[in-house]
């Protein structure tokens, strides 16, 4: 009898052991800039759109931004994201004007400006294409915090990279974030909440 109680206060001590290892080491859904740091995500950068046209940081002031970093060759992520996305936008009308959606290409060696423009035309027509160098790239990168790795050789190479969108205030500063996990009704309540609070956090009517 004793050898039993014995057995099961060694399981349960184990089950309560590991069931707090995996509350710890879950990753925390707090997506607001409180719980991320608001001046760890964002910085300078010196990009170009599909035009050639030099587009820095400055891009993000006066409107709210969507930032999102992939690269056209990717085969699932990438497209249902900005798919999402697509469809988030366009239960927003009365958001046009108010919101900017940038990609930023993480693959600037095969996405050309030409590649660019025709996977842009699959998406929101007002989604801004971004490239630079393999610097400039990296260099952003590092400021978003953004994690990227090419996997493969040859020109059939692959990208690991982190899957979230970052949500940006007018001022250019880091809000909120989605993940490659949210859909369109996800992301549209996202960017309505980021948007709602930030008014009223600096009492805009």
């Amino acid at each position: 009898m004793i050898k039993k109680s014995m057995f099961l206060s060694l399981v349960l001590c184990v089950v309560i052991a590991m069931l707090g290892a995996y509350m710890f080491a879950r990753p925390s859904d707090d997506r607001d800039a409180s719980a991320t740091g608001d001046a760890l995500i964002g910085g300078t950068f010196r990009l170009e759109d599909m035009q050639g046209k030099i587009v820095t940081e400055s891009i993000l002031q006066g409107r709210y931004s969507l930032v999102y970093f992939g690269f056209t060759y990717c085969p699932d992520i990438c497209p249902a994201t900005l798919m999402h996305l697509t469809h988030a936008l366009e239960q927003m009308p009365e958001y046009a004007d108010q919101i900017q959606p940038i990609f930023i290409t993480l693959d600037p060696e095969r996405d050309t400006p030409e590649v660019l423009r025709a996977y842009q035309s699959n998406f929101h027509p007002s989604l801004m294409m971004l490239r630079g160098t393999l610097e400039q790239t990296k260099q952003v990168a590092d400021a978003y915090k953004v994690f990227y790795q090419k996997e493969g050789s040859g020109t059939n190479y692959s990208i690991n990279h982190t899957g979230y969108g970052y949500v940006m205030d007018t001022q250019g500063k880091y809000i909120t974030h989605i993940t490659h996990d949210d859909d369109a009704k996800t992301i549209e309540a996202t960017l309505r909440q980021a948007i709602m609070n930030h008014k009223v956090h600096q009492r805009v009517p």
